[in-house]
């Protein structure tokens, strides 16, 4: 499986990055960004930068109603 990386900003939602290189904020897991979340308040100042491998991008779409990030290779 590979890597995929999201950036993501309370004030901004989730943005697709290019590579880890260009992440921002804290750099977690997409398992330590699910423990995290919960306490995010929209609109808030938080960026994470969220390492997600392939094989859970169902579950993160299912998590966030977030898909137009992903490829439609990856969502299938």
């Amino acid at each position: 499986m590979s890597e995929i990386y999201i950036s993501y900003s309370g004030a901004n939602g989730f943005k697709r990055a290019n590579d880890k290189g260009s992440l921002s904020g804290k750099v977690v897991s997409y398992a330590d960004f699910k423990s995290l979340s919960a306490d995010i308040k929209p609109g808030s100042a938080d960026e994470y930068g969220i390492i997600l491998d392939s094989a859970d991008v169902q579950e993160f779409i299912a998590n966030y109603e977030e898909e137009s990030i992903f490829t439609d290779a990856e969502k299938a």
